[in-house]
């Protein structure tokens, strides 16, 4: 049995226990944040339901495909045809965000609800009856585009101020090598970035996991964003006993 959660890179090969990309983004200050938010709701006997959870899906068939009324609408990126993602600032608070938001869904709980059936095959006049209780999650994903590679390796080399050995180069993250096992990748960097590694401030794990990120993707020669999951992030909507 694996316990804990790991953060993962979109091809689910990258894996990393307790990556906070949160506070990655926060202290590099580099690439774009995003919360992708679930809505999860429950039945009577705490069964989740097997239809559409991503929260901007549910919003986007109310709003648009149903023209249904909903105050203050969550702004979901524009440029995310999935309709999944919310660009957020690198300061975020997400506990207050989910409060925020868990507040707007109880707002628009009729439109909302007329979602949840229509993904799981419910008549809209029951569907009230049925959900018990509901609650709101996210994921978080942070993103840095190729172009942001040399800022991102300036911002390793910045850790390294009191250091006169090896720095952190890009192309020295390129020659690291992949082991396979399963589905996931393991990446072993070059002896020249495992004595930059050693070189860090030992509770430096932003910059430890940023290093074997960014040199994975290089490698791999994919998209680098790193997706942390939605185990440490959850709001109550409404629950059996509130109602």
């Amino acid at each position: 049995m694996v316990l804990g959660w790991y953060t993962s890179n979109t091809k689910d090969t990258f894996s990393w226990k307790y990556g906070d990309v949160v506070k990655l983004a926060r202290e590099s200050r580099l690439g774009e944040l995003k919360l992708i938010p679930r809505f999860q709701a429950l039945d009577e006997d705490g069964e989740s339901f097997d239809g559409e959870e991503f929260l901007g899906c549910l919003q986007h068939w109310a709003t648009v495909k149903r023209k249904l009324p909903w105050k203050q609408p969550i702004e979901f990126d524009p440029r995310d045809k999935h309709h999944e993602s919310v660009v957020v600032p690198y300061t975020v608070n997400i506990g207050a965000t989910l409060s925020k938001w868990a507040k707007n869904l109880r707002r628009n709980r009729k439109s909302l609800l007329a979602a949840v059936a229509h993904y799981n095959e419910i008549d809209e006049k029951e569907i009230g009856a049925v959900v018990a209780e509901a609650s709101i999650t996210t994921d978080v994903s942070w993103y840095v585009a190729k172009a942001s590679y040399p800022d991102l390796v300036a911002w390793l080399n910045r850790g390294l101020a009191r250091s006169k050995g090896p720095a952190f180069e890009l192309a020295a993250l390129k020659a690291g090598h992949l082991t396979t096992s399963g589905s996931s990748r393991e990446y072993h960097p070059t002896d020249s970035i495992l004595a930059a590694l050693d070189a860090l401030p030992k509770k430096d794990e932003s910059r430890v996991l940023a290093t074997y990120a960014l040199g994975h993707a290089l490698v791999e020669r994919s998209r680098f964003e790193l997706i942390m999951p939605d185990d440490e992030f959850q709001e109550d909507v409404w629950s059996a006993e509130a109602d």
